[in-house]
């Protein structure tokens, strides 16, 4: 799957989603709800740090969410939940699913949970020894079930529609295709490679080694009368980095999902409209690098990702303005 489309990525969740929710006769209203819950860590717990530099967290840059949506069309529900995290164990999300269920009632089958891969953010995979780690992992499972439930409180009448646009000038492919025989010896010893990896040498590159996918998509859903809910976008740049080593953050993914509730919040019609959630996925991203910087462009650090986020950002919500809705999500 390195080079699945992200227009078929959104289209596929939009059939899951309509997949599970005509799976009986639908004869109630569609509903939608989201929600956001802190997963900032505590000060000493295991970051992956600035790029395989993993230590203790020392100070927070910006807080890290789960952020959670809710679907449903009378008789069944669905959740996905994409959390601030560089990655997750089986065991978190499998405790997550279970605590969903108990607390919501959606079945674990109907339950999507995935990290952004921000790598100021811990690897919530056991890497850690210290207690105050195992504690962690133990309190986001917690963390993720309460952003799924408060989103479930939430559920309203609402309609949803998808689209994508492209941004090619951003992703670049970071593994290169080589001569035969020109490629050094892998990180295990090996030789005889003719792909070179990011870290890889080679006397002969011929080019980068596969496509990369440059579309965002973006799944929105509103109210009935067009207040917003929630933004999912997804795009397959790797992450934006420019951090400080100790710091916590969520990297674009946080800046992108920020700059969305923040513009759609000063667009409600009304002060008791459902709260708006912004969401970014991270898509087919295992062979692409950070973002692609044009001639001249230099940033501080975390200012990359505040500009690559609010970006992205703007273009989506452009693009939502042209967005069909439906209160009859079909798999077409």
């Amino acid at each position: 799957m390195k080079h699945f489309n992200n227009t078929s990525f959104v289209c596929s969740l939009f059939c899951v989603i309509a997949i599970v929710l005509q799976s009986s006769v639908v004869t109630a209203e569609f509903r939608a709800g989201a929600a956001k819950q802190d997963i900032t860590p505590a000060m000493g717990v295991s970051l992956d740090g600035s790029i395989s530099k993993p230590g203790p967290s020392k100070s927070v840059h910006d807080l890290l969410h789960a952020r959670a949506l809710v679907l449903e069309d009378g008789s069944t529900r669905v959740a996905i939940v994409i959390c601030d995290l560089c990655m997750m164990g089986q065991d978190v999300v499998d405790d997550a699913k279970k605590l969903i269920h108990q607390q919501t009632e959606i079945p674990i089958s109907n339950i999507l949970i995935a990290a952004t891969h921000t790598h100021a953010a811990p690897r919530a995979i056991h890497i850690g020894t210290e207690p105050i780690d195992d504690e962690y992992h133990r309190l986001l499972s917690v963390y993720i079930a309460k952003a799924v439930s408060k989103a479930n409180s939430h559920l309203t009448p609402a309609r949803i529609g998808f689209t994508s646009f492209e941004k090619t000038g951003l992703i670049a492919c970071r593994r290169s295709l080589c001569k035969p025989g020109s490629v050094g010896p892998n990180v295990f010893g090996e030789t005889g490679e003719q792909v070179k990896s990011v870290a890889g040498k080679s006397s002969a590159v011929i080019g980068p080694a596969g496509p990369t996918d440059p579309q965002f998509s973006v799944l929105s859903v509103q109210t009935l009368d067009g207040e917003p809910i929630c933004v999912l976008g997804n795009f397959s740049v790797h992450y934006c980095g420019g951090y400080q080593r100790g710091a916590v953050s969520a990297d674009y993914f946080g800046y992108f999902s920020e700059a969305i509730e923040s513009n759609l919040h000063q667009k409600r019609k009304s002060s008791t409209s459902p709260e708006v959630i912004g969401i970014l996925s991270n898509g087919t991203s295992g062979n692409t690098g950070a973002f692609q910087r044009s001639a001249g462009q230099k940033f501080a650090a975390f200012e990359g990702m505040l500009f690559y986020g609010r970006m992205l950002a703007d273009n989506a919500l452009q693009a939502t303005q042209q967005t069909a809705y439906s209160t009859s999500p079909l798999c077409k």
